[in-house]
């Protein structure tokens, strides 16, 4: 390398030409890498083998994955969201090989009477094996845009018997006909009106004569005159029915 220096008045200058080597060292080829990778601690320089630690990366990737996901599932909504929209995917992939066929009827609904601030609610809500009310997306199915709403508000699970709706503590209380419902669940029955809040529903069967009424029980007259004490929460489940007498009318 030489160097020559001209100024405006034409002098110019040379600096004696100056030697050197230059080395070309060709990058790898794509993909290729070494096979072992060299981590230096302080004054310590430890080999992994590169394939090893690949499968470390993955391993570990796995596990965070797997955690988060059991995390996010222990939310009962987030749970029930992956499980329906699983279900869902299955039934349109197998929609083409199971024909026409009519869509399964609901067996009850909730009919908005009055909505309060939650204009954005459904005139019908229908309702699942367990259906959660309340204002919290994350935590109820039926989400009530109304402050006066607690965030979950109360539950509706479908029993044998039929449906019934408990309180989950709520701050207005949860109401079925005038009456708050306390730590014991309420049977609805078709036609009662549910109060939360500044919200009223009404639940309307849609398969009437589901779940009969079990809780009479029938006793056949015996020679003795009393039958000893009967326990039961409600009224209906302490009658006894003599059928062996005509009834007045």
């Amino acid at each position: 390398v030489r160097v020559v220096v001209e100024d405006e008045l034409g002098v110019r200058a040379e600096a004696p030409p100056v030697t050197f080597e230059v080395d070309v060292v060709r990058p790898p080829a794509p993909g290729a890498g070494p096979a072992v990778i060299e981590i230096t601690l302080g004054n310590r320089v430890i080999t992994i083998p590169r394939d090893r630690l690949m499968m470390a990366v993955n391993v570990l990737v796995l596990l965070v994955s797997i955690t988060a996901l059991v995390f996010a599932l222990r939310k009962p909504t987030v749970r029930e969201r992956v499980v329906s929209t699983v279900m869902a995917v299955g039934k349109t992939v197998t929609e083409p090989f199971r024909g026409s066929q009519e869509s399964e009827e609901v067996p009850a609904v909730l009919k908005v009477v009055k909505r309060g601030r939650a204009t954005d609610l459904n005139d019908e809500i229908p309702l699942r094996e367990v259906t959660r009310i309340g204002r919290d997306p994350d935590q109820a199915h039926v989400v009530i845009s109304d402050t006066r709403v607690s965030r979950l508000h109360c539950t509706i699970t479908e029993t044998s018997r039929g449906f019934e709706i408990g309180d989950e503590g709520s701050t207005a209380g949860t109401y079925v006909n005038g009456r708050r419902v306390e730590y014991e669940k309420v049977l609805l029955r078709n036609g009662d009106v549910i109060d939360l809040g500044p919200v009223r529903l009404q639940f309307v069967e849609r398969r009437p004569g589901r779940h009969p009424d079990k809780d009479r029980t029938e006793v056949s007259p015996g020679k003795g005159s009393t039958l000893g004490r009967l326990f039961g929460r409600e009224k209906e489940q302490t009658q006894i029915v003599d059928r062996s007498r005509p009834r007045r009318r």
